[in-house]
């Protein structure tokens, strides 16, 4: 159980974030300066965030068993971990 609430907490937190990216981006998008290359970039970025962030939660995924010993504990952990790394990215 511990493993369900650990990926539902991650990738709500990752889908959360690449929306943001996924907004500022439509939101650059609309400059007649920079317009086309805000697209380009904003695709780049949002799936290479949304990649990396993957890699991380599959990372905290496998750290989980060593964290929580039969206490909940190391969700916490682990929970923590991977939001400040996704915060950090």
């Amino acid at each position: 159980m511990t493993d369900i609430i650990y990926f539902a907490i991650a990738f709500v937190g990752l889908t959360g974030l690449c929306t943001v990216l996924a907004i500022i981006g439509r939101a650059a998008a609309e400059c007649p300066q920079i317009g086309a290359a805000a697209k380009v970039g904003t695709w780049v970025v949002t799936t290479g965030f949304c990649a990396i962030g993957v890699g991380i939660i599959a990372i905290g995924a496998a750290l989980l068993p060593l964290l929580t010993d039969g206490r909940s504990d190391g969700l916490y952990w682990a929970i923590g971990i991977v939001s400040i790394v996704l915060g950090i990215g």
